[in-house]
């Protein structure tokens, strides 16, 4: 694990980590490694923070994984029971759920610039060739409106197993979840 453990790092959490959780095989390296994450979390070495657009984002990926698997539309229970699941999995880890809609206007302003500065963010971003799939990986919307989130909720770090957020320019750094664990 490379996440230093004093001070505290906070931690902005990438949905997949908790589909990866909620999905995957035991035996699965992603599931394995994100559990040594969220045990991070539960010892106190990191504070791990989401906003209700990582639980929507959730909902979405739930929903498309059971319409591929079960080839029908997912039922309103079924949404119901994955926003259960996950607003109590991230109780029981002290993981703190801020609302979204409060963090569209930057603390201090008036005007709200957000979708200008998520655009900031990705102009000032680096696409970066990935060592194994030697693809070009960069930024995107859905994305930078996580980077925003992170950076207006003060984070340290913003934890993923996304390539794609290795070239931003932002004071929160990315920690890739097959790197650090």
């Amino acid at each position: 694990m490379i996440l230093s453990k004093t001070p505290q790092k906070i931690a902005y959490i990438d949905v997949m980590l908790f589909v990866y959780y909620f999905t995957n095989n035991p035996k699965s390296t992603l599931r394995n490694k994100a559990l040594k994450f969220f045990q991070d979390i539960k010892d106190g070495q990191v504070m791990g923070i989401v906003t209700t657009f990582t639980l929507i984002e959730f909902i979405g990926v739930m929903k498309n994984i059971s319409s591929e698997n079960k080839k029908i539309n997912p039922s309103k229970s079924d949404i119901s029971r994955w926003e259960t699941n996950f607003e109590t999995f991230i109780g029981a880890l002290g993981i703190t759920l801020y609302d979204a809609d409060n963090l569209l206007i930057a603390q201090g302003s008036s005007n709200c610039t957000f979708f200008q500065d998520c655009s900031q963010i990705i102009n000032d971003s680096d696409a970066i060739l990935g060592k194994g799939d030697k693809k070009w990986h960069v930024l995107k919307g859905a994305d930078s409106i996580h980077v925003l989130f992170a950076e207006r909720l003060n984070a340290d770090l913003i934890v993923t197993n996304d390539d794609d957020f290795k070239g931003i320019k932002t004071r929160v750094k990315p920690c890739i979840l097959m790197e650090a664990y």
